[in-house]
């Protein structure tokens, strides 16, 4: 078999935009995709609890960002993906965007160049959390939820 006959590599392919990020970021973000690795492929492990309606809470893209926002001491973002979505993200210290839970993507966490020569500006766009949620991340239960899924991530870290 041809599979057998090439050797896996080691690394991945390193992209150009490699050398545009700065290598403290760099380095939270593989902090990140490491830590995020470890969280159960059944998110009903975490027990995130139930919500108002009394229905699980599960793992979402707001509850991630908030919790590792915490954990490795980031601002995150609420807002749109590509003018449809409602997401959140986190934005690392040189102000480029990790995705820690891509819409509609298998895999991630991703980190994204955040700058005037991307179009990821007008994929990612952040609004005020208020009005696109109202108080919806200040119930007790979604609360209840990003506390939980930081202490996982801190004891797995």
């Amino acid at each position: 078999m041809l599979s057998q006959a090439i050797p896996k590599k080691e690394i991945n392919m390193r992209p150009y935009s490699y050398d545009l990020v700065h290598p403290y970021d760099r380095s939270i973000f593989d902090k990140i995709c490491l830590t995020t690795k470890k969280l159960p492929e059944d998110e009903t492990e975490l027990g995130l609890g139930e919500n108002d309606e009394k229905e699980p809470v599960i793992l979402s893209c707001h509850i991630l960002s908030r919790a590792i926002s915490r954990v490795f001491s980031l601002k995150f973002k609420d807002g749109y993906f590509c003018f449809h979505w409602e997401h959140s993200w986190v934005i690392s210290p040189h102000s480029h965007i990790i995705d820690v839970y891509p819409v509609a993507t298998l895999g991630g966490p991703v980190m994204i160049l955040y700058d005037l020569g991307t179009p990821h500006k007008i994929l990612y766009q952040p609004l005020p959390t208020e009005s696109i949620y109202g108080d919806r991340f200040n119930r007790p239960w979604f609360t209840e939820a990003v506390d939980i899924v930081e202490k996982f991530l801190r004891f797995n870290i």
